[in-house]
Parts: C-alpha cells; structure tokens; sequence
C-alpha cells in the first residue's frame, strides 16, 4: 500500500486511476447482455455502442434522477441514463492539439448545467461546462499539478481541487475561475472535494512530509475545511491516503481512501471507522447517513446501514471509480466500460423478446436544403412486435465527411418520443449532414437504427428588423428625454439577445454624425432612455435601433421614424444641428429616409414581403413573395421556408432564385398532404438574410377542392 500513497502524495493517483482506466479499456469486453444479474442486489448494464476500444474506462457519475444519469469515458465521450439503457452523446467538444489525446477526471452537475473536468495533458486542465445544449472551455491554472475533482453548491459555486508539489483548489463563482488555495507547508494531493453548503466544504487527499536529517518520507491524510471565508487544515492520520469524501450533513461526513480505510466527521471530529474490506476504495455516496456507499479497487462495494459497514459482492473484478444514486437506485461506473446498477426496478427481457423495429426519417424530407441549424427530427411511429412500451430513442447527426463513432451530435429522449430539436450551436450554416435513430423498449432492447437521411442547412439566419414603436412617427409635443421603445427581439434559430444600438439624428443631419447614440449596449433592452442635454426643444429628430445576437451578429437598423419634442420657454428656435425647427409634421412616415445599414457597418438586409399562396389544391399550392429592395447586395437569392409548425422552425425550402431587380417572384409546392396547414415565409439573402412574414394555407381535404388565398399567420 505504501506504493499507492507515495503515488498519490506525488499527484500521481488520478493518473494512476486514469492509467487503469485505458489500460483496461484495452482489455474491455466487446459485448454485453443489456443486463446481467449479479449478487447482492446489483446488475450490470450494458455500455453503450459505439465507445472507443482504447477508452471506455468510466471516470466519474452523476446526475439529476434516476432517469438522468451521466457518466463519462476517460477520453471525454459523454454517456447518458434515461431511465432504461446508456446511449452514447459522443465526444465533449475539445480544443486540443492534433495529436494529443485528452482525459477527463470527473464530473458533476446541476439542473441546468454539467460540468466536466479534464485536460489535454497532466499539466493543463479545462473545465467543460454545458449549459443550453451549448459547451464551452475554460482552461484553469494548475501550478504543474493535476485536477481531480469538482463539487459545487450551485452552478455559481463550484470547488476544483488537485495537486502534486501544492495542493491546489480553485472556484468558479458563476463568471470565472480563480486559485482559493496553494498550501505550502508540505507536498499535498487533493483527490476530491464535498460540502454540505458553500461555507462548509471539505477537501481531501494525503499529504507528504520529508525529514532531510533521516531522508524518509512519511505520508499522512490531509483533510482541508472551507468556512466559507478560508480555508485552514483539520486532523491528519499517519500513514493514510484519503480518495473520496461526501456526506449526507455537516454532522455525518464519510471519507474513505486507500487499504479500505473510511473516517466519519461528526460535526466536532473525526474518528475512523471499520470498512470491512482491506481493497483502496475511490469514491462514496449515500441516500442518507445510514444507507452509505463506497466502491474502489477490483469491484469492490461496501456498504453502511447506519450501524456497520459490510462488503457486497459487485459480480465484477473491473476496478470501480465513481459512485452516485438517487433514493433506491444507485449506480457505480468504472474500468472496462464497467455500469453496474443496485435497486434497478426494471427487469431484463423475458426469452425470446424482440427488439423493436427499426424507425424511419420522416423529417427533415431526405436531400432537403435551406433547413434551419436547429431542426425538428422527426420519425415515424414506435412499433414493437410483442407489444413493449417505447421508453427511450437515440439520436446521431454526423457531417458529410465524418461517422456515427464521432457525430456532431447526439442525443437521447426518454419516453415515448419520436421527434427532437437540435440544440443551437451544433450544426453549422450551409453544411450537409446525415442522421439515423432508434428507439428502445422497456426491457431494455434497441431497434436497428434507421436509414441514415440527409439535409443541408440555411444560410446564416440574423435577428428580425426591429420596428420603432414609441414616440408614434410624426409624434409631436415630445420630451426632451424620451423614452425610445422598439419591438421585442425574435431570432428564428432562438440566439439570445446582447446588445442593441440606438440612434438620434436632427431633421438636417446623419447618423454618420447623430445627435445622441448610445454605442454598442451591453444592455439587451428593448427601450432606453434619451438623456437629459442631448435634445433641444421645438426639434424634429429621427431615431433608429438595431439588435445584436449572441454570436455578434447584427440585424439590419429599425426603419427610421420622426418625432419632435416640446416648445421649452426660453430655449431658442434652432435645433441643435443650427437649423430652423419649425417642422412639417408628417402623421405617419412609412418609408425610409437612409439606407438600410446595420450597427456594424455593413449595408445589411435587403427587404421582403411575403405574400398569400395561390392555386392551393388538395396536393398542391403556389407561394408568392416580393423582393421590394434589394439592400445594398447587387444581387439577391429569394426562396420561401415553408412546414407544418406555426412560428417554425421550418423544415423545408424551396429552390433559390437570383434576382438583380425588385419584384415578385413565386414558387409551386407540390406532394402535399391534403387537409394541412401549411406555415410559410418569404425569404431573401443578400448581404444579411431576411425574412417576410408568416403566412399560412389549409390544402384542400379532397380532390377537385381549392381553398381561399392564404392570410397572415399571426404577423
């Protein structure tokens, strides 16, 4: 033992725990029964297909229930539980060298985000956090040491702890990480970290002590308390190492650590406990403080029923490194793809049960183009030939290039589903890419995946053109400090809004030199405040906005519209510009005065009407739209989106069209279903892409029928 804790006190544990992971993963089992029985109450589950040979060791596992459930490979592919059977959601979006393999060490979560922590190499770490279906990297200085864990008491709380010549820990307080601790009284490793709240958390590991008059190393526990101010050492135990530490209180706290050694805290101190196993044990968890598990070397599982810890016999000799259970249902996830679950309610498939048949795409149609980057994939019904419920479906979208073992994305959707949106932020604009699905019944076995189909995404997407609401056009008696109000924001592809950008002009002037302009405003308001001193009284103005998303891109300025403020006594009778302010006052302004640019500069939108649908039969119809400017593009592609969902996203486009002058133009659908509604928009891309508004039509429910020209579907 004295082996494994001078490894640990030198940083090295999690790369040995790491080391076993591939090394096992080598030798991993190709196949597995979707579950086998094993003793004690515990059954191993089948890993997921499609893992990686050389790195289906499991790090770590957490989740928000029983029927959410997330463990991850050594080499960062993340694997998820849905109540019946893991599916594999590919690799975490890495930026690492070419070449370099990554790890990961652990991983713990929220409701709305997932953490992930690991690195391209010992010496540099990231965390990987997933927040919207979106990740991102941030990479954390390590000292030269090596992160092994994470706890958080909220996603704006979150603990990093490791080490090898310092113990390190370091916080994320919702916006960045920053270094909480470097000891420096002796070499320290931290193995992990847990806290009943964000100002009572514990940290542990083993620390290393050297005498330079005798030349020996001694090792001890080192057990570190947080008190939500500083961080100071608490009791220490000779010749232990400690790997793992969680509690159901801050009065019931369990560590555990190497030759099966486990320590209690009962608010005041700590006292050991007998595990009944001599194995290293890697990580605990409990439902409560009297129904505790700990898991660790060669399958080992020990377990405190509040008075004593016994062994269980696991039915594995696959080294365990993680442990987490929600009320009865526990999981322990390890070398050699290794899941085991303990309580599990569901049973394995009776003999001779079928799998389910294999689904078909509905849609996206197959070789569709102008598909929106998030879209809705569709397929067809659930089918199971001895009757089973449908309880979960898989998803994989890969690139034109790229496979299923490494797809853009994947997913999974517990119950009944035969449909999904692809998160924001997956797919790229103006790629093809292919997809598959299957579905699983409530045994626990998959279908075949169905045959792949194809689409081709739109062009960038830009938020709406905002519209000036208040003051009215033409509005007149205005304050001096307005209040500028604008539409709501809208993006079809659902990017959040950041910024916005307003502008004041005097009747005379330009916005290339505006009277009043807020920049570019962190703020995503939709009405702001004109300031005290920046207008003068009995002046017409002109005033515009435009909105920016969260990828920085910018819509096209809001057409401009006028109004002018109130006669102030004693102000003078010129504007502030100079000019003569007494106005002709239109009512109601409607067209625009300037070109239509956007913040950034650019000569943004052209401008686009979307018109009511003719000759509609029962499989059939004729789409109208007007290109009414095309912007400052010399020229213009015009097309319509067009599907069954109010509001989109839109699954289908049709082919584009090349205009260098304005006009009408049309395009003919056919292969409808008859008695359909059909939701569709006018669109053109020139120097920004821009979209008319939605419109609607029913096909006729039978043959020889028409129906009436389309209206407006709610704008």
């Amino acid at each position: 033992m004295k082996t494994t804790i001078i490894h640990r006190c030198k940083g090295l544990l999690a790369m040995l725990l790491l080391a076993g992971l591939v090394l096992a993963s080598a030798l991993a089992l190709q196949s597995f029964p979707q579950r086998v029985e094993a003793a004690a109450g515990w059954h191993r589950d089948s890993a997921p297909a499609g893992l990686p040979s050389d790195c289906d060791g499991l790090a770590g596992v957490w989740g928000t229930s029983s029927s959410d459930v997330y463990t991850v490979t050594c080499c960062g592919v993340l694997v998820h539980y849905a109540g019946s059977g893991w599916v594999s959601q590919g690799r975490i979006p890495m930026d690492s060298p070419d070449g370099v393999e990554p790890y990961i060490s652990d991983i713990w979560g929220t409701s709305s985000d997932l953490f992930v922590l690991g690195g391209v190499n010992w010496h540099e770490h990231s965390i990987f956090r997933r927040s919207g279906g979106r990740w991102t990297q941030e990479n954390i200085d390590n000292h030269d040491g090596s992160y092994s864990a994470l706890w958080g008491s909220s996603s704006r709380d979150v603990f990093a702890v490791g080490g090898c010549d310092i113990g390190i820990i370091n916080h994320y307080d919702g916006s960045s990480w920053d270094q909480d601790l470097e000891p420096t009284e002796s070499t320290i490793y931290l193995s992990d970290v847990w806290g009943s709240s964000g100002s009572n958390v514990f940290a542990v590991g083993c620390g290393e002590s050297y005498d330079p008059d005798t030349y020996d190393y001694s090792y001890y526990s080192a057990i570190l308390h947080f008190d939500g101010t500083s961080w100071g050492a608490m009791t220490r135990a000779e010749g232990t190492s400690l790997s793992a530490i969680w509690g159901s209180s801050a009065t019931s706290v369990f560590a555990v650590g190497g030759d099966g050694a486990i320590l209690r805290y009962n608010g005041t101190s700590w006292s050991p406990m007998s595990s009944g196993t001599a194995s290293d044990l890697y990580a605990v968890w409990g439902s409560s403080g009297s129904n505790v598990f700990a898991v660790g070397a060669n399958g080992a599982i020990v377990h405190y029923n509040g008075t004593s810890w016994s062994a269980m016999s696991s039915g594995s000799s696959s080294s365990l490194y993680g442990v987490w259970g929600s009320g009865s249902q526990v999981f322990a996830v390890g070398a050699n793809g290794t899941i085991l679950h303990y309580g599990t309610t569901s049973s394995p498939p009776a003999a001779g049960n079928q799998a389910p048949g294999a689904p078909a795409n509905l849609s996206p149609a197959n070789g569709a183009t102008g598909v929106v980057p998030t879209p809705v994939l569709q397929a067809s019904a659930f089918s199971d030939p001895d009757g089973d419920s449908h309880t979960a479906s898989s998803w994989q979208v890969r690139s034109a290039g790229g496979s299923y073992s490494n797809p853009v994305w994947q997913g999974t959707s517990a119950g009944p589903a035969t449909g999904i949106t692809v998160p924001a932020g997956e797919l790229k604009h103006l790629k093809k890419y292919y997809w598959r699905v299957r579905y699983q019944d409530g045994h626990g076995l998959w279908s075949a995946y169905s045959a792949e189909t194809s689409f081709t995404t739109a062009d960038f997407v830009y938020a709406d053109r905002p519209v000036n609401i208040s003051p009215a056009g033409g509005a007149t008696g205005v304050s001096l400090t307005p209040v500028l109000q604008a539409s709501a924001y809208y993006h079809r592809e659902g990017y959040p809004h950041i910024a916005c950008s307003w502008q004041v002009r005097s009747a005379s002037g330009s916005y290339d030199n505006p009277v009043w302009e807020s920049g570019l405003s962190s703020r995503p308001a939709t009405s702001i405040t004109v300031p005290a001193g920046e207008l003068r009284g009995s002046a017409r103005y002109y005033w515009r906005v435009g909105y920016q998303d969260s990828r920085g891109l910018w819509s096209a300025y809001s057409k401009e519209t006028s109004f002018t403020t109130a006669y102030v006594p004693g102000d003078t009778d010129h504007g502030s510009d100079g000019s003569q302010t007494t106005p002709v006052i239109t009512p109601d302004e409607t067209t625009d005065s300037t070109p239509e640019v956007a913040p950034d500069g650019t000569h943004a939108a052209p401008v686009v009407a979307t018109g009511a649908a003719v000759s509609v039969t029962q499989g059939s119809a004729q789409l109208v739209g007007e290109l009414q400017s095309l912007g400052g593009a010399g020229s213009v592609a015009v097309s319509f989106v067009w599907g069954t969902r109010p509001g989109g996203p839109y699954t289908n486009a049709t082919m584009a069209v090349t205009r260098n002058t304005a006009g009408a133009f049309q395009a003919d659908l056919t292969g409808l279903a008859p008695g359909t509604v059909f939701y569709y928009q006018a669109r053109a891309a020139g120097n920004s892409t821009v979209y008319g508004a939605e419109k609607s039509f029913t096909t006729a429910s039978s043959a020889g029928a028409t129906v009436p020209a389309a209206a407006p579907a709610g704008g």
